[in-house]
């Protein structure tokens, strides 16, 4: 039985966040999981759409919800994932408290389960409540996945993150990228120890 899972990002601009949700995309294809993009309308990210619909991947463009229009625009996103009917939906967050609002439309909605992938490790201390925010946040979610140890350890000790909670798993790298013939010559040209004796090698320096 094939099952949907949401991914959602807020990104304005593409970059290493946008390259691994391409990747996830890209290797779902033919799995027991059909992945749908949501995502705001941002042409910044025009790149990963392009992606996207490459890999006949559905994607939708989601209004922003903000403290503001958070009446005005919530319930249209939970009907937007009551549509999709998703089995799992998965943020990925470039800030700790980025897709908040989707987490909780994702409740309302009644998605089985949710889970957040934290990018980078920025702080919420200078955030008016960033602390408290993140926690509610976290109670609503079900796994936070790590993309290292450095992130996890912020997860845990900065923001109260219960370790049970979050799981590492590192980005990975397309190796098609590095699917070619050698180039001996600039091998050859970037060897910092070429013509040196192996005598004279040192543990990570040379002798003059």
């Amino acid at each position: 039985m094939t099952r949907v899972v949401v991914h959602f990002l807020n990104s304005t601009l593409y970059g290493g966040c946008e390259a691994v949700v391409s990747q996830l995309l890209a290797g779902l294809g033919g799995t027991a999981w059909r992945p749908v993009l949501f995502h705001h309308d941002e042409p910044g990210i025009s790149r990963l759409l392009d992606d996207a619909r490459r890999f006949a991947v559905p994607t939708r463009a989601v209004l922003g919800v903000t403290n503001r229009n958070a009446v005005r625009t919530l319930w249209p996103l939970v009907r937007e994932l009551r549509h999709a009917a998703p089995a799992l939906v998965h943020l990925h967050l470039d800030w700790p408290l980025s897709g908040r609002y989707v987490t909780a439309a994702a409740r309302l909605s009644g998605v089985p389960g949710v889970v957040a992938t934290a990018h980078t490790t920025p702080t919420v201390s200078d955030v008016p409540f960033g602390i408290q925010r993140h926690r509610l946040r976290t109670m609503a979610l079900d796994r936070y996945i790590a993309v290292s140890d450095q992130v996890e350890a912020q997860l845990c000790n900065d923001l109260g993150v219960p370790r049970s909670k979050v799981r590492v798993v590192r980005n990975g790298v397309a190796l098609a990228a590095f699917d070619c013939a050698p180039d001996l010559a600039l091998r050859r040209l970037c060897d910092p120890l070429r013509g040196i004796p192996r005598s004279s090698w040192r543990t990570g320096c040379r002798t003059q």
